[in-house]
């Protein structure tokens, strides 16, 4: 059914949408009297009534509602009842009762049972105001509700997040640091123990730099302070070596980024990676090709390499001077028969030649 209203609103009306109203109500002339006080009030909405239990349990499976409207006593239940029926349905919208007489001790009753508001009959010029003001709560209460589920999905998804990050950042195979701008460690990753020794909680607090072997800490230094002046950037700081709790010297390579804006991290976040196998790697393979492999000797190369040094050197300054000493050492198919020793001889005069 539809009242013969406009959806248009009255300037005094506080009731703004067209509503789907549920009057449990058996008596024709109390259903009139309340269509006259919603009407009166320019109230658009269309109803429906359902005077049994049946009817009214029937009408909240097929249908929704924006609110129920009933009566305390009603033949074969009641407004508690009704309430019950709504409240176990999916329907979470105001129940008002609508009532004839309702003593003190069932109107607390009703209230602890959970009803919205309750009106009498003799007072049906308040109805579009309850009704206003229960949807109103309604409205606010699915908003508090609405925002408390995004909030716990929030809460949930961040602490997925924190525990996968802590997993990968206590599993990672490089040191990850958090420095302050004054270069104090902040955050220090589980895995400083495995590459450098070290407890995580005895060095914070300390200086990074103080790790940093000194013929790479100036630059490693130069870097990070022109850092500080841009937010959100990454640089790298090269590499360098650090001591280890062992009093080693590991070759790490790093990456800094200025997160010093960023309130859950305050500082400077920098990845270290551990090349120190393959910075042997690279020095033995550089100490290789300019040595002899037997005698340990500069080689032909390292000569050449030294001589173009010397060269470009006396072509800049006229003033330095260098000399170039051959000793020539023949080599005979019957040297190594008569003197067994010669080759380890002359490989012992080269050493004591050079040093």
């Amino acid at each position: 059914m539809c009242a013969n209203l406009s959806n248009s609103i009255a300037s005094n009306s506080k009731v703004t949408t067209p509503l789907h109203l549920l009057l449990v109500e058996d008596v024709p002339e109390d259903v009139e009297l309340i269509l006259f006080a919603l009407s009166n009030a320019k109230v658009g909405f269309t109803y429906e009534i359902a005077d049994t239990a049946a009817i009214y349990q029937q009408k909240l499976q097929q249908q929704t509602y924006d609110a129920v409207l009933a009566d305390y006593c009603l033949p074969g239940f009641n407004g508690l009842k009704a309430l019950k029926m709504l409240q176990q349905s999916e329907q979470k919208i105001p129940f008002i009762l609508v009532t004839g007489s309702l003593g003190e001790e069932a109107a607390v009753e009703c209230i602890k049972a959970g009803i919205t508001d309750y009106i009498l009959k003799e007072r049906l010029f308040r109805l579009p105001n309850i009704l206003q003001r229960s949807l109103d709560e309604f409205a606010l209460r699915r908003q508090q509700q609405e925002a408390q589920r995004e909030r716990e999905k929030a809460e949930a998804a961040l602490r997925q997040s924190e525990k996968r990050f802590r997993a990968l950042i206590e599993n990672a195979t490089d040191i990850i640091l958090i420095v302050s701008s004054t270069g104090q460690l902040t955050y220090i990753s589980p895995s400083v123990k495995r590459i450098l020794g070290y407890e995580p909680s005895t060095v914070l607090e300390k200086s990074f730099f103080d790790w940093i072997h000194t013929e790479e800490k100036q630059e490693v230094m130069k870097i990070f302070w022109e850092l500080r002046d841009k937010p959100n950037t990454s640089w790298s700081l090269g590499e360098f070596r650090i001591r280890s709790n062992d009093n080693n010297w590991i070759m790490l390579e790093a990456i800094a980024k200025n997160l010093e804006e960023d309130p859950a991290v305050g500082g400077f976040v920098i990845n270290c990676h551990d090349i120190t196998e393959r910075y042997q790697t690279s020095e033995k393979l550089r100490y290789d090709a300019y040595h002899d492999r037997l005698t340990g000797l500069a080689n032909r190369s390292a000569l050449l390499k030294h001589l173009q040094k010397l060269i470009s050197r006396k072509t800049r300054r006229k003033e330095d001077h260098f000399a170039l000493l051959f000793i020539p050492i023949k080599e005979k198919p019957e040297t190594q028969k008569e003197y067994p020793n010669f080759y380890k001889l002359r490989d012992e005069f080269l050493c004591f030649t050079t040093q």
